[in-house]
């Protein structure tokens, strides 16, 4: 797999999941913004009817990229090998959880990233995470995303900015 995010910018990130760690304040959770060669994005939606992107924790020590990939292939049974570039690490923000069940203090700090695939791969869904996941083009999973109501305010910026941060979002699509 192409890495195009520079080793530096890894390096800080990977210690930043570090301190989430040291100081059990935010659970560091990996998003992969999945990307068909046809500029498709894949959208999924977990077993409690939230839609996003795959995401899942990163474990302490593991490499960022790395666990993200791995929660890719628990999540929708891709092999490594379906990756063809991670075009970049698009986003960082984080998401306040009140009474948040992990023992992290705030909540969650999602870190997003960007990948282009070598095909369209056959999903195998791990159904006890996600209940359903659909491929559609960029702008449409805007629209999509600006019409959620049950989802956290927060989520939903965070959604909306990173899809508009894609290179493959066609140009004058956005209301803004």
């Amino acid at each position: 797999m192409k890495i195009s995010v520079p080793p530096g910018r890894l390096g800080a990130l990977n210690a930043d999941v570090e301190e989430c760690y040291a100081f059990n304040d935010w659970r560091p959770t990996a998003v992969a913004v999945l990307e068909a060669p046809d500029g498709r994005i894949l959208r999924a939606c977990t077993k409690g009817g939230w839609w996003g992107f795959p995401q899942g924790r990163i474990e302490q020590g593991e490499d960022i990229l790395a666990g993200c990939c791995r929660e890719v292939h628990e999540e929708l049974g891709f092999e490594h090998s379906i990756f063809d570039e991670a075009r970049g690490f698009v986003y960082q923000g984080d998401l306040q959880v009140p009474n948040n069940p992990d023992g992290f203090k705030h909540g969650k700090r999602l870190y997003y990233f960007h990948f282009i695939l070598h095909g369209t791969p056959f999903i195998t869904l791990n159904t006890g995470e996600l209940s359903a996941c659909e491929w559609d083009q960029p702008d449409r999973v805007y629209q999509f995303f600006s019409g959620l109501r049950r989802v956290y305010t927060e989520k939903r910026r965070q959604l909306l900015q990173v899809i508009s941060l894609l290179p493959s979002m066609p140009q004058g699509a956005l209301p803004f």
